[in-house]
């Protein structure tokens, strides 16, 4: 299996992993705070967590010594800035009552037909090797899942 394979394989139950711990803080009793500090304290163990990539992996050296593109710290802000906006929206749909972690985290991951949609869109590329009737079919799955888990 290819690392990239691994990589997102990992990804995916870090993710799904990291929904239980969301719920439970937004919308247990006891423990409820605003959707806003919730997001800034998941932030702080993103922080923590790229920390102790960098140290455990050795790269903080590379870190340090590399050349800084603005334009690249440029992108890589907005992404995080996007990403922490689509954080919020998980935590505040995961806040309401009636909302279950399986139904909200099987809409949060349609983000791959978005992530496709817009790549192609922007960056003009559809993925290596695979035909559009494919994309579409498995888009279409997708879809189909989505609408089993949630109705």
């Amino acid at each position: 299996m290819s690392n990239w394979a691994i990589y997102s394989i990992l990804a995916g139950v870090t993710y799904g992993l990291s929904a239980i711990p969301m719920r439970y803080v937004s919308n247990h009793s006891q423990m409820s705070m605003p959707s806003e500090f919730i997001l800034l304290f998941s932030s702080l163990g993103a922080l923590i967590g790229a920390i102790i990539y960098l140290i455990s992996t050795k790269n903080i050296g590379h870190v340090l010594i590399i050349n800084v593109n603005m334009k690249t710290v440029v992108i890589a802000a907005g992404a995080g800035l996007i990403g922490s906006m689509g954080s919020l929206f998980v935590i505040k749909a995961l806040s309401y009552p009636e909302s279950s972690v399986s139904n909200v985290m099987a809409i949060v991951n349609t983000n791959v037909l978005f992530a496709l949609g817009f790549g192609v869109i922007m960056l003009r590329k559809m993925p290596v090797g695979v035909s559009v009737y494919r994309v579409g079919f498995g888009a279409v799955l997708m879809m189909v899942g989505v609408g089993m888990v949630c109705w």
